[in-house]
């Protein structure tokens, strides 16, 4: 009878040790499937704001020709005004 109650006892003893192994394993389980997802959502905020940064990139690229070619006529009416001039 003492055998079979220290059988119980230790029985119980693993069941909670299994249980609180169980329960870790499901704790680290979710923080990896949250750091999953916010390690997604990082690379989408990262890639979104490099098209932000490309598409600024492009227009300032459409505003420095635009201006260029602005001042390349200004110089070319400078240049025939100073011909005139002379």
């Amino acid at each position: 009878m003492i055998a079979y109650l220290e059988v119980i006892k230790r029985l119980k003893k693993h069941i909670h040790n299994v249980f609180i192994l169980l329960t870790l394993v499901d704790k680290t389980a979710l923080k990896l499937e949250k750091n999953r997802e916010s390690a997604r959502k990082a690379r989408q905020r990262k890639n979104f704001y490099i098209k932000l940064l490309e598409n600024q990139v492009v227009a300032l690229k459409k505003q420095l020709t635009q201006s260029e070619s602005v001042m390349n006529l200004s110089k070319k009416h400078l240049s025939t005004l100073m011909a005139l001039k002379s």
